[in-house]
């Protein structure tokens, strides 16, 4: 019998290359990937998405910012328990997130993670 399927991650970072990156090794991992380049993209994009089993959020990004974006996810009682990593090379304390993980990320701790929360 197949595994049953997971949940989709959304990969928010205003940096091509961080975000073709993470979206590389995790699609690699079996885990279906859709991205946007800041906040506003991203609330967008949940729109049109299955709903992740995670965000991996950056914080510093023009338009909205990670700090905005969380303020707006758990301000909708749709997005309000929607899990969010934070992605950051800046230290600094989040509230109301799942995690924080330091830029570049350790790929063994990443991936458990999104595996902790995009098991089907």
């Amino acid at each position: 019998m197949a595994a049953p399927p997971r949940k989709p991650v959304l990969i928010v970072d205003d940096d091509r290359d961080i975000r073709e990156g993470l979206q590389e090794l995790l699609e690699s991992e079996g885990h279906s990937v859709f991205t946007a380049t800041d906040g506003q993209d991203a609330l967008e994009r949940l729109a049109t998405i299955p709903r992740p089993g995670l965000v991996l959020l950056d914080l510093m990004m023009p338009r909205m910012n990670g700090q905005a974006f969380i303020q707006r996810v758990r301000g909708d009682p749709k997005t309000a328990d929607l899990p969010i990593v934070v992605l950051t090379a800046a230290p600094v304390k989040v509230g109301d997130v799942a995690g924080l993980l330091r830029k570049p990320p350790d790929v063994d701790e990443l991936i458990t993670l999104v595996k902790r929360f995009c098991a089907a």
